[in-house]
This record gives C-alpha cells, structure tokens and sequence, in this order.
C-alpha cells in the first residue's frame, strides 16, 4: 500500500498519504451511501410528484367552484338590493366580485401550471369564468348607470312634483283661475277648472308609476308600466294644449310648471329605455350563471375520479417503495463492508510505513543523548521521516564542529594559561630583582646622606685647626674616592633598575595583549557555547544532556572574561606605576650624576689643597654650604628611593595576584576539556 502510494507524485509525504486514504474512504462511502439514498427515495419522489400534481389541482378546482358561486351570489345581491342603499351595495358587490374573480383566475393558473394533461379543460372552466365575470361587470355597470339615471330623474322630478302640489295646496287653484276668468270671458271657468285639475291627477298619477318602477324587477311588467305612463303623458299633452288655446294669460302663469313637466316627461322616456335595458342584461347573465354552475358541476364530477385514480397509484407507488428500500438495504451493508476491509489494510499499510523510519530515528537519538556524536540517519525520501533524519544529521553534524572546536579552544586556552603562568613567574622573579637593588640603592644613598654630614662637619672644623688640614684633606680625599666610587656603583644600579622597569613594563604589554587574546578566546566560546544551547533546544528532550553541558561552558566562558577584566585593570595599574617609577629613577639617576660630578670636583679640590692651603679658609664656608645642600638633595634620593621601594611591593603584590589568576585560568582550560571529551567524535 505504502509502496504504490509513494509513486503517486503529490503522495509522497505522510500527512498526503493519510489524507488520500481518508479522503478515497470517505468518498467511497458517501457514493455509496448516496446510491442507496436515491434507490430507496426513488418511489418517494414518485408518491410525492403524484401528489404535487393531483391534490392541488383537486383543492384548486373546489376553490374555483367555491369563487365562482361567491361572485354568483354577490351580483344575486345586487340585483335585489333595495332602493335606499342601491349606490352602496353595488359598490360593494362589484368591488367584492373583482376580487372574487381574481382570487379564481389565479386558482386557475395555478391549475394550468401544475398539470398539462388538464390544461384544456381548465381553460375552458377560465373562459367560462371570463365570460360570467364580464357579463356580471357589463350587469352591474348598467345598473350603476341605471341609478345614476333615476337619482338625477327623481332629483328633477320631485322638484316638479313639489312645484303643483305647492301651487295646488298654497295658491287655491280654482280660486286663482276664478280670478283669471274674470278677465277672460271667452274661456269658461269650469273648462279651465276641470283641465287643471285633470292635469294634477294625470301628474300624480306619472310619478306613482315611476315609483312603481323600483319594484318591477321583470321585462314584462316594465313594458306594461311604460304603456301606462306613456298614454297619461299623452292625455296631459292634450290638457295642455286646450289650457294654452283656451287661456293665453293661464297658460302664460302656468308656463314654467309646464316647461318641467315637458322636461319630466323626456326624462321619463329615458329612465324606461334604461331600466328596461337593465332587466334584459340581467336575465341574460342569469341564464349564463346557470350554464356555469352545470360546467362546474361537471368539473367537479370529474375531481372526483381523479381522487380514485391517485389512491390507486398511491398504493402501486407504496409497493415499489417496499421493494426498492430493500435493495437499497442489501447495496448499503455490502458496500460498508467493502469499506471497512479497505480502510483496515489501509491502516495497516500505514502503520508499517510509519514504524520502522520511527524506530529508527530513537536509536540514533538515544545514542546522541548518550555522547556519540559519530552515528546520523540514513533514511531516505521526501516524506515527514526523511525530513526529520535530515534535520537530525544537521544537528548532528553541527555539534560535532561545535564539540570539535570547544577542545581545540581548550586547548589554545590551557597553552595561553601556562604561557600567562611562565610571564608572572618571570615577572615575579624580576620584580624580585629589582626590590633587592632598590634596597641597595636605599642603603647607599643613606651611607652618601651620612658623609655628607661628616662632610660638613670637617668644614666647619676646618677653619679652627688648619693646621690639621693635610690630614682632614686626605682623609677627605679617601672619603671622596669612596664616595665617587658608591656614586659610580648607585649609578649602575639605577640603570639597571631603569632596564628591569623597561623589561616590566614590556611584560606588562606582553600580558595585556595575552589577555586580549584570552578575552576573545573566551567570547567565542561563550558565542560557542549559546549556538550549542540552540541546538540543543532543537533537539528537544534528546538534546537536554548537551543543553547543561553548553551552560556549564557559557558559565566557565562568562568567569574568565570576568578573571581577564580583572587581571587587565591590575595590568593598566601595573604599567602605569612602572611608568612613574621609571621617570623616578631618570630623576634621581640624573640628580646622582650631578652629585657625582661635584664628588669629582671635591676631589679634585681635595688634590690641590696642598697647594691652595691659603684659599681653604676662604673657601671652607662655601664647601660647608655645598655639603649641606648635597646633604638636603641626597635627603630627597632617599625619599624617592622608598618610594620606589613602596611601588615596587606593590607591583610584586599584583604580579603575585596576575599569577593566581594565571592558575585560575588554567583549571578553567582543564574543566573545559574534560567536558569536551565526555563526546565520542
């Protein structure tokens, strides 16, 4: 398995082995589990298709049925709406059979939509629709019309009405026309009586029949009240043109009555036309409505075989579910059991690859913890392991230099510790040395500072005993021969002082470029030393050993730079007494040279006393004086002399403390070597 996965080129590590192996299982399964999914809801989709299609188109078509009887009825009310809300109601009714006729024609749509095989059917049951609704529209608009038409006739009409009764009650007619006959002679007063009093009861009598009109709701009984209006307008007519040749000045009086009588009468003509017109659409959208309802009685006789057809195919579609569920079933198991047994040698495979580079990688970390530095990894390929081994062979290696590096230095370290031991024992023999010349210059200068007195004293003395002369000048000039030749000795050995002071302060040179070096040996291997604690951390719980061992050598890296700034500040201290000792001794050696000269000169004077014996007395008090400020300068020698005594006790102190540290510096090399070697390399 492992084998055949590592040919495929994006597999080649692990973690895309796992993956793909996953991945393949997961995507087996889930085919599989699919494949069952759609077998066993094969029937359901079929039941559920079935359904969609047939119960809709059942609940549809009762809510078409259920519409249309609503509209029915709303216009049914309307046509028998009473006279006094007649505006309101048919408002209402149409407002109501719009929505009614709305709500049935997206049913119908729907019903179209949701089964083809209907469609046909179905849009015969829409234009039937189409065409009740328009013919109840076409019902109710003649009869908002209609009303409009009578409210204006009634409006005109009443006024006209009002207008005889009030001039029959208020005026007193017959009265008036007696009145009016007084003067018309020719035109008798019972005529004119009779003719309006004919004319008011003819009057009444037309707007009785118009009121009879709202309550005659069929064609017939329309035509028989038109035939009865129409003949009392012909009779009023009459009336009216014997009143207008009888009377000229009754007719004059009654001549804006008249004028709205005519104008009733138009009106009249036009109210019957209309109504008339109403009650003919009516009869006609009745008949109409009773064809529907029969169309939609036959559509529901029709739903109701529809319901029998889907239980059949319910129960047919039930059993092929059954079946289909079960060879789903049977395709489920199996395949499970495909995919586990592949997903075990899967497993297994994977195990097999996993183990052994594993297994390998602890033995050869084991032996790092241990020391041995010269085992490394040969596992080979680009997987995880092979990255891990590489990595592990780097660090492996690095050590190795790091190791390899640390005791070449300790070993450097420990040559430059005994070379620094070899310099102060050098410089501590030397320092020696010179302390014993400072001693003998010390006593020589004391000795000088004494025969300076005596000097001085014999000066003195020798005004008083001249004749003791010869014998105080020789022995002046045996203590002058002495003098010059302790000077001569002082001398030397002041120059020899200077040399050693020179050669102390090359040494101390020579020391401090040592400690430089000694300075940068121990930062690298304090930088050695954080690079080995580096890798030791990369190495994890295996590099932990090496981890303290790279402390200990930061710690003993640390100490030493420590020990060389230290032994470097005694170095600067040391130089620069040397320094002042050096320019200490030029003076004094310089000041012994000038007294030399002047013991040169004494002696001289001293060989020709015998022949000056006349000027020593002149000349005693001014060789007095020089002696005693000979005697005041070799005081200042002396001074100098212990002071040098003193610098040097304190260079041979801090020689002393250089050459302890010198030893301190080589069991810090030796420590760091032993730690070296506890790695096989």
């Amino acid at each position: 398995m492992s084998a055949i996965l590592s040919r495929i080129p994006f597999t080649r590590t692990l973690i895309a082995k796992v993956t793909l192996v996953i991945l393949v299982i997961i995507m087996l399964m889930g085919f599989i589990s699919v494949v069952a999914f759609f077998n066993q809801n094969n029937a359901a989709r079929q039941v559920a298709s079935l359904t969609d299609e047939m119960l809709p188109a059942l609940h549809l078509s009762a809510l078409i049925q259920l519409e249309t009887q609503n509209a029915n009825k709303a216009v049914s009310e309307h046509s028998a709406a009473k006279q006094s809300d007649l505006k309101l109601t048919q408002e209402q009714a149409f407002t109501q059979a719009i929505s009614e006729f709305e709500t049935s024609r997206v049913a119908l749509t729907q019903l179209m939509q949701s089964n083809s095989q209907w469609q046909a059917q179905i849009e015969q049951i829409n234009q039937q629709a189409q065409a009740s609704f328009s013919t109840g529209k076409s019902l109710i608009e003649s009869q908002n019309l209609l009303a409009e038409k009578e409210a204006h006739f009634q409006t005109k009409y009443q006024g006209q009405s009002d207008a005889w009764l009030s001039y029959t009650d208020d005026m007193k007619i017959v009265d008036r026309v007696s009145q009016i006959l007084g003067q018309q002679e020719d035109y008798s007063k019972a005529n004119l009586a009779a003719d309006i009093t004919y004319t008011v009861q003819k009057v009444a009598s037309l707007r009785g029949d118009i009121n009879k009109i709202y309550a005659y709701q069929t064609v017939s009984e329309i035509l028989d009240i038109q035939a009865t209006a129409e003949g009392d307008l012909k009779l009023v007519a009459q009336r009216m043109d014997r009143l207008e040749k009888g009377s000229e000045i009754v007719f004059e009086k009654l001549g804006p009555y008249i004028a709205l009588l005519n104008s009733a009468f138009i009106d009249q003509q036009g109210l019957f036309a209309a109504r008339l017109q109403v009650l003919e659409t009516i009869e006609t959208s009745n008949t109409q409505r009773q064809k529907f309802a029969k169309e939609v009685d036959f559509a529901l006789h029709e739903q109701a075989n529809f319901s029998d057809l889907v239980g059949e195919l319910a129960e047919n579609v039930k059993q092929n579910l059954d079946d289909t569920n079960m060879r789903a079933s049977s395709t489920l198991v199996t395949a499970l059991l495909v995919s586990l047994v592949i997903s075990f040698l899967a497993m297994l495979g994977l195990r097999r690859a996993i183990k052994k580079p594993l297994k390998h990688i602890i033995e050869v970390l084991n032996q790092v913890s241990r020391g041995d530095l010269s085992r490394s990894t040969d596992i080979q390929g680009q997987d995880e392991f092979a990255q891990i081994a590489t990595a592990i062979n780097t660090v492996v290696s690095q050590l190795h230099a790091i190791i390899s590096q640390l005791s070449k230095d300790s070993a450097d370290m420990q040559a430059l510790a005994n070379r620094n031991s070899a310099i102060s024992a050098a410089s501590q023999q030397a320092s020696s040395s010179q302390r014993g010349d400072i001693d003998n210059i010390v006593a020589a200068i004391t000795q000088m500072e004494a025969s300076f007195t005596d000097v001085s004293n014999n000066a003195q003395q020798a005004q008083k005993q001249v004749e003791t002369l010869h014998e105080v000048a020789e022995q002046g000039q045996a203590i002058m021969q002495q003098n010059i030749g302790s000077t001569a000795s002082l001398i030397e050995q002041i120059k020899a002082t200077l040399e050693n002071s020179k050669s102390l302060d090359g040494a101390s040179k020579d020391i401090g470029q040592i400690l430089q070096v000694i300075s940068s040996i121990a930062d690298q291997t304090n930088l050695l030393a954080l690079n080995a604690a580096i890798e030791a951390a990369r190495a994890g719980e295996h590099g932990r050993g090496f981890s303290v061992v790279a402390d200990e050598v930061r710690s003993l890296a640390k100490r030493t730079g420590e020990s060389v700034e230290q032994v470097e500040t005694l170095i600067n201290r040391l130089q620069k007494d040397s320094s002042a000792v050096t320019v200490a001794l030029h003076q004094n050696a310089e000041q012994i040279d000038v007294n030399a000269a002047q013991i040169r000169e004494v002696n001289e004077n001293m060989q020709t006393s015998h022949q000056l014996l006349g000027e020593i007395s002149q000349q005693s008090e001014q060789i007095r004086l020089a002696t005693d400020q000979q005697a005041a300068t070799a005081s200042d020698v002396s001074q100098h002399i212990h002071a040098i005594s003193n610098d040097s006790n304190e260079n041979q102190n801090r020689i002393d403390e250089l050459n302890g540290l010198g030893q301190e510096l080589q069991v810090l090399a030796k420590s760091q070597d032993q730690h070296s070697h506890q790695f096989t390399l």
